[in-house]
């Protein structure tokens, strides 16, 4: 399946959703930095809290830093 087909599948999921990355989202995420080199994880979480998710990830980073809720 390509990239393209997966995405406009997933779109379709109704517990999917796509957010955005609002000024607020990149904001949280700049705060974050000390917590996690990975800028994609920083953004990641800066969203869960945002949304105040739960968040699916075997990231060790993200369950020992205990900022979200983690699952996996």
């Amino acid at each position: 399946m390509s990239v393209s087909d997966l995405v406009t599948h997933c779109e379709q999921l109704p517990f999917l959703r796509f957010i955005s990355v609002s000024p607020k989202i990149a904001l949280e995420a700049v705060k974050l930095e000390p917590f996690h080199a990975d800028p994609a994880d920083r953004f990641i979480v800066a969203s869960t809290l945002n949304l105040g998710a739960t968040l699916v990830t075997k990231d060790k980073r993200i369950h020992e830093s205990a900022l979200v809720k983690a699952v996996w």
